[in-house]
C-alpha cells in the first residue's frame, strides 16, 4: 500500500476447494494492515446493511463496473 501512495487496497484470490471455487477478498488499510472486525470491517458491514455506503463527491471520483467474462472460468 505504501508503494501505491498510502492508499487502502484489497487482495483477491481464488482457490479450487474440491471442485468448488472459493473467492477470498482481503481488505488492507493505507498502512498495509489487514482490516479486521475490530479495525473497521464491522463498521463497513453496518454501513452496507443500513444502505449508508459513502457516495463519490463528483462524477470523476465515481467508480464503474466492468464485466470481464474473460476472467471467469466456466465450470
Amino acid at each position: 500500500m505504501k508503494e501505491l501512495g498510502d492508499v487502502p487496497g484489497a487482495l483477491l484470490s481464488t482457490a479450487d476447494d474440491g471442485g468448488r471455487q472459493t473467492v477470498t477478498i482481503r481488505l488492507y488499510d493505507a498502512q498495509g494492515q489487514p482490516v479486521t472486525e475490530d479495525t473497521g470491517l464491522a463498521k463497513i458491514r453496518k454501513l452496507i446493511d443500513a444502505d449508508r455506503v459513502p457516495r463519490p463527491v463528483n462524477d470523476q471520483a465515481r467508480g464503474r463496473i466492468v464485466e470481464r467474462r474473460d476472467l471467469v472460468e466456466a465450470l
